[in-house]
């Protein structure tokens, strides 16, 4: 009786183990890394959504250009650093540099590092500074007011943009 015991132990262990999946797939929906995302509004009525012309953002030494989409534009931020440089260009996507009009904007941020999987590994999120998470030159943007400091979900605006 006890060797029928034994054996059922030992075959219910086994089955248990085979049927078994890795997890080794890392989905879509699943980013690694957070961006921030800023929404444009109009400075005479800021509750009212506006479409910035033609606007490309880039940042100053790199080959990274990301241009608007409606009123909203996309901005990873540096996962190695505490600081990301961005320069907002509105005109920015025609060929006539004369009319473009430049500002620059800097994120001040702590790194979070969340562990997501085996498959995904870490992801990082961000969290803006209290005091000066958000700078700009304020060549074109009047105001920048921080919706959400607390950069963990890309389907959140993080910033307003006022100009």
């Amino acid at each position: 009786m006890k060797n029928i015991l034994k054996y059922f132990v030992l075959l219910t262990s086994c089955l248990l183990f085979w049927s078994c999946e890795k997890d080794d797939i890392c989905a879509e929906e699943d980013p690694t890394t957070q961006a921030v995302v800023l929404e444009f509004f109009d400075k005479n009525d800021p509750t009212k959504a506006k479409n910035p012309n033609q606007l490309l953002a880039y940042v100053s030494g790199k080959d990274i250009a990301i241009a608007a989409e409606g009123n909203k534009l996309v901005l990873p931020l540096m996962v190695n650093a505490n600081t990301t440089t961005w320069n907002l260009v509105l005109n920015g996507n025609n060929d006539n540099a004369t009319d473009d009009i430049a500002d620059v904007v800097t994120f001040n941020y702590e790194v979070e590092q969340q562990y997501v999987s085996k498959a995904c590994g870490y992801k990082a999120n961000f969290i803006l500074n209290p005091t000066d998470g958000v700078t700009t030159t304020h060549n074109w943007i009047s105001a920048i007011e921080v919706i959400n400091p607390n950069i963990v979900n890309p389907n959140e605006i993080h910033i307003k943009v006022l100009f």
